[in-house]
């Protein structure tokens, strides 16, 4: 389990998605066997949102073994009933990865029931 709940991040989504973007870039598998990793409660707003779940998207190796993915608690996509357009499409690709990846923005992982 990895947590970064809380940490205002906002202002360096851009900069996280990048840095992790080139941890990824050279193809080996980055943090192997964590199945959970909670960006929740991080003030993030739809942009930077996109752009962390299109890194989780593009580089498969990246948590290869991850389940979920917390992103509750952020303005961006708190008021998302139903995804529609890229943010749908973000969705049906990372349920698509090797591992599906389930990706809990209406809620937090605090309230996710355990598998």
């Amino acid at each position: 389990h990895v947590s970064l709940f809380g940490n205002s991040i906002a202002e360096g989504a851009s900069a996280l998605a990048l840095s992790l973007r080139e941890g990824a870039a050279g193809g080996e598998a980055v943090g192997p066997g964590v199945q959970d990793v909670d960006l929740g409660g991080n003030s993030l707003q739809e942009e930077g949102s996109m752009a962390l779940l299109a890194v989780f998207r593009d580089c498969p190796n990246l948590f290869p073994d991850l389940l979920t993915l917390g992103f509750g608690g952020n303005e961006g996509l708190n008021d998302k009933d139903e995804p529609e357009g890229e943010l749908k499409q973000l969705l049906d690709d990372l349920q698509s990865r090797p591992v599906p990846l389930e990706v809990v923005y209406r809620t937090s992982m605090a309230d996710k029931p355990e598998v």
